[in-house]
């Protein structure tokens, strides 16, 4: 976990953001595949362009990963939802922003409810930094979109009530 991490942390100084991004899939891609969530790599499907997916438990779960330097809006929450809406009827999402989502991005209302979670930058450090467990997180932030219809619910409170 700890090269993972010291990628991650390096991707910070990255200054072409497409190389950064493809190299942001790689850390993700390794995170996922060490906690056994059998990541799949990003691939395009009628002209739709999919981040990746992974399976966890019992759910599969389409990713879309966004390294800019704002924070990411509605409309991008929008055409993820729809990305989700247009797989299977137990697929769900898993949103990461390094730099975090804007307000809007949460006042999101979609047709059902919202189809992801949420993670930023954070979260991540949290996860890679050994202070919260990748899969008791996703356990933890799918549980409060269940019970409360909010996609966020950062890894802090973890640390905190623990």
């Amino acid at each position: 976990m700890s090269a993972i991490k010291i990628d991650f942390v390096g991707l910070h100084r990255a200054t072409d953001p497409h190389t950064r991004g493809r190299q942001f899939e790689g850390v993700l891609n390794r995170l996922f595949e060490l906690h056994d969530m059998e990541p799949r790599l990003s691939y395009t499907l009628n002209n739709e362009q999919i981040d990746g997916s992974v399976h966890f438990e019992t759910d599969d779960y389409l990713v879309e990963a966004k390294w800019w330097k704002h924070h990411v809006d509605r409309a991008e929450a929008d055409v993820f939802a729809a990305k989700i809406c247009r797989k299977g009827r137990n697929t769900l999402g898993i949103f990461i922003a390094v730099n975090g989502f804007t307000e809007g991005f949460f006042q999101a209302t979609h047709a059902g409810g919202t189809p992801y979670i949420t993670l930023d930058g954070d979260d991540l450090f949290h996860v890679l930094d050994g202070r919260v467990d990748l899969p008791e997180l996703l356990r933890t932030k799918r549980r409060h979109l269940n019970d409360t219809g909010s996609c966020w619910c950062p890894a802090r409170r973890l640390v905190a009530s623990a």
